[in-house]
């Protein structure tokens, strides 16, 4: 398989069958021609570029697929959540995606923003149990708190990694 049209290779048949599918009518292809379906095409374009090369597409790959699934499962499933901490959740699922791959970045991100999307489904009550004061403190602050985590990741996170 040739690396270097691995991308353009999968954009087209993933546009190829996106026609089949409209043009005979297949079983769901009407729920199937939207808009996430051309996010899915290209996560999976991505993907296969990046599990096949050295390159990092894989992480561009996982968003855009995993935010397709959940912009399709919105449609769907009536039961889907539809709330904001679905996507650090998807963020966090494609960091350790990557991590699996490369073996060398993206568990931490990973970790941390899947606790910031499991936190956001369960804010409501960890605030309940926290107290009223410190639950008004922390939904004052917590941007404050992801702003120093940023900076950490950018500045002293890849020192540390490259000195290993």
């Amino acid at each position: 398989m040739s690396k270097k049209g691995t991308f353009p290779g999968v954009l087209l048949i993933g546009t190829a069958l996106l026609f089949i599918l409209d043009e005979f009518q297949l079983p769901f292809s009407n729920q199937l021609m939207q808009w996430p379906t051309v996010l899915l095409i290209i996560g999976l374009a991505f993907l296969c570029q990046g599990l096949v090369s050295n390159d990092n597409n894989i992480f561009p790959g996982s968003v855009l697929i995993l935010l397709a699934l959940h912009f399709h499962a919105l449609s769907f499933i009536d039961a889907w959540p539809d709330y904001w901490g679905m996507y650090p959740l998807l963020i966090g699922v494609a960091f350790v995606f990557t991590y699996m791959k490369t073996r060398k970045e993206g568990l931490a991100a990973g970790t941390v923003f899947i606790l910031l999307g499991a936190g956001a489904f369960f804010a409501d009550e960890l605030f309940r149990l926290a107290g009223t004061e410190l639950a008004g403190a922390f939904q004052t602050f917590w941007p404050f708190l992801l702003l120093i985590l940023g900076m950490y990741f950018i500045f002293f996170h890849n020192k540390k990694a490259k000195s290993r």
